[in-house]
């Protein structure tokens, strides 16, 4: 299967991007909470709607790869041609289609290796709730409180976060299962 099957919009990879895409926009939105100079800015639009969500650090989380090689490449510069989400705040343009391609690439790994693993997928299952567990402490929050606001905040980035690990281990071992059959498959 070629590169153009793998990223082909389909109905399975389609709404893993829609949520990719839309944490890497709330992430944006979400950085506006950093900023000293907050009475310069105006708030980005649906910044008090997304508030209660948890989406600025899976954004960091998911977006890790292309802003180390970004950073390793030299490349930074090229977030400064992409349009304004509103002033101050660029438009996530590589991380929307770095989103694309990891939705795509995650849902073609899944349907040809790992659908048919059920011990690598509940493996999988297994350590991304842990990385969940660990990046946002759900276990406990019962046992801390009953406001609302923090257990969405909790909540969401409990289940952004085992999702974005998910896709990584995906990911991770659909490029050792191409290298082992490119290895496999080379004349020696």
């Amino acid at each position: 299967m070629g590169l153009i099957q793998v990223l082909k919009p389909n109905l399975h990879n389609i709404p893993l991007f829609i949520l990719l895409a839309f944490i890497s926009v709330g992430g944006v939105i979400q950085t506006y909470a950093f900023i000293d100079d907050a009475d310069i800015l105006p708030k980005p639009p649906l910044y008090d709607i997304l508030k209660p969500f948890n989406l600025w650090f899976p954004w960091l989380y998911l977006t890790a790869p292309i802003q180390i090689s970004s950073l390793i490449l030299n490349l930074r510069w090229i977030s400064g041609i992409f349009p304004e989400l509103s002033p101050g705040f660029k438009l996530p343009l590589g991380s929307i289609l770095y989103s694309y391609v990891t939705s795509a690439w995650s849902i073609y790994i899944y349907r040809r290796y790992i659908s048919t693993n059920k011990r690598i997928l509940k493996i999988f299952i297994i350590i991304s709730i842990g990385f969940g567990c660990i990046f946002s402490p759900v276990i406990s929050l019962p046992f801390i409180t009953i406001d609302r606001e923090l257990i969405t905040f909790t909540l969401s980035g409990f289940l952004l976060i085992t999702l974005i690990t998910l896709i990584y281990l995906f990911s991770i071992y659909g490029l050792y299962k191409l290298l082992r059959n490119y290895l496999a498959e080379k004349p020696r």
